[in-house]
């Protein structure tokens, strides 16, 4: 079997990354958006954080040459992934032995079968993965179809206020209610949706990289 894993994705609901002193978790419910608990908690990138989970689960190998692996790179710790799913009395854990030069093949030992495989030499980017490439990007998730209020505050302009009434949006400005513009309201909230964050500046730790 090529595989190195043989897994669902869909069954996994949680998965550690470490190397060194840095970690990376990442949980979720059975069906239900990712999250990320370690280093910091914060709403995770769901397309993101499954193409990597997608990565390991999808990991080519090949035989190793030798059951004793090469020293790695003394900059590059080895690298463990622990793998829970719906389906597993236990995790699973995949230790990846990062090569000593770019273009030979990392090595991976995985817990539920014997023996030592070579995988691409691509892996090494798992290397490189901070979290805040694996965190939502998108600044709000509005929920459109069941928001029922918005209230919009400015320094220079009167409070609006916009009630959903059954199918309808009503606007109150000047303590007047009338039927909002519905084609702009459900712009706004496309707009809200789309705006996405240009850095994490201030709810992080100082420095991430470490992890």
């Amino acid at each position: 079997d090529t595989h190195v894993l043989r897994l669902a994705p869909e069954t996994v609901t949680r998965f550690v990354i470490s190397a060194g002193d840095g970690v990376l978790e990442f949980t979720r419910q059975q069906g239900k958006p990712w999250n990320l608990t370690r280093p910091l908690q914060a709403r995770a990138s769901q397309e993101r954080v499954n193409a990597v989970l997608n990565a390991l689960l999808n990991l080519e190998a090949k035989p190793g040459k030798s059951a004793v692996s090469a020293p790695p790179a003394a900059s590059t710790p080895v690298m463990k992934v622990t793998l829970q799913a719906a389906n597993l009395e236990k995790p699973l854990e995949l230790t990846l032995q990062p090569s000593e030069r770019p273009e030979d093949e990392p090595l991976v030992s995985v817990s539920d079968r014997p023996g030592l495989f070579a995988v691409p030499a691509k892996v090494a980017t798992f290397w490189k993965l901070q979290p805040n490439h694996l965190r939502d990007q998108h600044l709000v998730h509005i929920d459109g179809e069941h928001a029922t209020s918005l209230r919009i505050r400015s320094i220079a302009n009167p409070e609006i206020v916009l009630n959903r009434e059954a199918d309808t949006w009503m606007l109150t400005r000047h303590g007047v209610s009338a039927a909002a513009n519905q084609d702009r309201v459900r712009k706004l909230l496309e707009g809200l949706n789309n705006a996405t964050v240009v850095d994490f500046a201030a709810d992080a730790p100082k420095s991430l990289d470490a992890f």
